[in-house]
Parts: structure tokens; sequence; C-alpha cells
């Protein structure tokens, strides 16, 4: 028998490989009711299946480390397409938007040259265009 206290999930571990394992029970709490209940630390192994059951353990754990790094990289990949795909829709939209108020500038110029004195005033521009034209 061997106790496995620094080993985090080596319970559902051994439950899968089929290798009998039990709570190692180290001792009684007495709570403020007078209750006694029992403590546990680690696991009771039988030696000859521990090395094979440790084995099992590890790769467990290194496959884990190896999915959560994949995740992680998965979520940064993601992460950085959504980055740049709003970047380049704020770039178009920033394009839009200057090439837009190009137009309304240049609209406004050749109204005010071509308007004579009189006919339109800057109300009616401003009604027309959304802006008011001075």
């Amino acid at each position: 028998m061997d106790l496995c206290n620094q080993l985090a999930g080596i319970q559902n571990i051994a439950k899968r490989l089929e290798i009998d394992i039990v709570p190692a029970m180290v001792g009684w709490a007495f709570h403020k009711a007078g209750w006694a209940h029992p403590e546990y630390d680690g696991f009771v192994v039988c030696r000859e299946v521990l090395p094979a059951l440790v084995d099992a353990w590890r790769a467990e754990r290194m496959s884990a480390a190896a999915s959560a790094a994949a995740d992680r990289t998965e979520r940064a990949m993601t992460n950085w397409k959504r980055l740049t795909r709003n970047l380049l829709l704020f770039a178009a939209f920033l394009t839009a938007k200057a090439f837009y108020s190009l137009i309304i500038f240049h609209t406004n110029v050749s109204l005010k040259a071509s308007c004579h004195i009189g006919s339109l005033n800057s109300y009616s521009i401003s009604f027309v265009f959304g802006f008011s034209a001075i």
C-alpha cells in the first residue's frame, strides 16, 4: 500500500483504469456541535500498480496541458482575426466618412460659388445637406 496525496485527479484515472483505490483516512475532526467527521488526506493504492497509475496520471496531465495550450492558441487566433476584421471595417468606415465629407465640402463650395446673393442662404443649404453652410 502507498499514499498518493500530491497527485490531483488520481482517483478518476484509477477508476478509468479499473484500479482499486480508496481515500486515506488520517484522523477525526471535531466541530462546534461535537460531531466527529473523518479527515482524508491522499489515497491508498497497491504498490504493484502505483507506477502504472502514476504514468497514466502524468500522461493525462501532459495531454491536458497540450489541450489547454491548443485552446489558448485557438482563442488568441480568433481574437486576432476579430481585431483585424474590425480594424479593416473601421478603416473602411473612416475612408467612407472622409470621402463623404469631401463630397459635402465640394458641394458646399460649389453651391456657394454658383448661388446668387439672396437666392440661397445658409439655412436652406443646411436644410438640404444637414449641415450649416457658412
